[in-house]
């Protein structure tokens, strides 16, 4: 499956994106709470609904030839489609296409899963400058990343083993083993990530990444982040720290503030990269249609660490059973 869009499209495309994206995000939610979500948008739960249930379907075919067997379990499979652009303030913009699909099939003792993502190609998030990186977005939108794995889940070890392809020309086969552990010390919550991969192109690589919250209050919660990232091919380290509070302000409204530093090196680190940002994200409609908008600034080596403001506008659409109903994704 390849996506194809051409970045240099016409402006007015680019110029379009934000009056929609404005009217979609301020008055979608604003109908529907005078209204009620059932009026109003019928059109968009019509087609939403139909998609929903090709998924199923398709879900439930796959699990049955896996399996051998009819499925009659329910079903969690679905599908995260996100677009949208990147504004700099140099006047440039960037649009992006995200898609995630997930086929869990429940009669392999949800053991077996299909997976597809749109950034596969991307070997650690450690040195990614996130929601500005726009050489990224163009790879994504293009559809020079998109992958689809088998991916076996052993429970009792809390680890995934994954194996698949990049979907380019010629086709490039990985394999991936990722491990995860939670623990739990007064009122810190401790989420612990190792990963070893191979690419056929890219090399070989490991990484760890660590993660520690904690609530400050019903609706508030602080968190610590960290990761390393080895790359042979590079021969060197990728390392990334996070601080961040997230803060829901209701079931339909999040905020997140982050700072973070990113560095690279072996033995020792340099720093490329610090910036911090605001992602402001809002469920507009039912429990799958969300926008997000995201202020960034972002200080780089390259240019000599003097900030560089971005704006991110992005709506993701989610498809799938668990979201054919009106509760909230969050």
């Amino acid at each position: 499956m390849i996506f194809n869009i051409d970045i240099k499209a016409p402006l007015f495309l680019l110029r379009a994106f934000v009056p929609i994206f404005t009217l979609i995000f301020f008055s979608a939610s604003a109908f529907s709470a005078e209204k009620g979500e059932a009026d109003g948008l019928d059109w968009w739960a019509l087609s939403h609904q139909n998609a929903s249930q090709t998924v199923s379907k398709w879900s439930n075919g796959l699990d049955a030839f896996f399996s051998g067997e009819s499925s009659s379990l329910p079903n969690q499979s679905f599908v995260s489609l996100e677009m949208g652009a990147v504004f700099t303030d140099t006047g440039n913009s960037s649009p992006f296409l995200g898609l995630h699909m997930g086929i869990r099939l429940p009669n392999t003792k949800d053991r077996l899963r299909l997976v597809i993502d749109s950034d596969a190609n991307e070997l650690t998030e450690n040195n990614k400058i996130q929601e500005t990186t726009s050489s990224t977005f163009e790879k994504a939108a293009v559809g020079e990343t998109f992958s689809a794995a088998i991916r076996y889940v052993k429970k009792e070890w809390n680890a995934n083993f994954d194996a698949g392809i990049l979907v380019d020309f010629p086709l490039d086969p990985f394999v991936r083993v990722r491990f995860t552990q939670d623990h739990f010390y007064s009122s810190w919550s401790i989420r612990m990530r190792e990963s070893i991969f191979s690419y056929y192109s890219q090399g070989f690589g490991a990484s760890f990444n660590s993660e520690l919250t904690r609530p400050l209050t019903n609706n508030l919660v602080f968190g610590l982040s960290a990761g390393s990232t080895w790359l042979n091919r590079e021969e060197t380290y990728y390392y990334r720290e996070n601080i961040f509070i997230n803060h829901s302000i209701d079931e339909r409204n999040k905020i997140r503030y982050q700072f973070s530093v990113l560095q690279s090196g072996d033995p020792t680190p340099n720093l490329d990269t610090y910036l911090y940002f605001i992602n402001y994200q809002k469920v507009l409609y039912g429990n799958w249609l969300i926008g997000q908008v995201t202020p960034q600034i972002t200080h780089e080596l390259d240019n000599d660490f003097d900030p560089e403001f971005t704006l991110t506008l992005s709506l993701e659409i989610l498809l799938g059973e668990d979201y054919l109903g009106s509760k909230s994704r969050y």
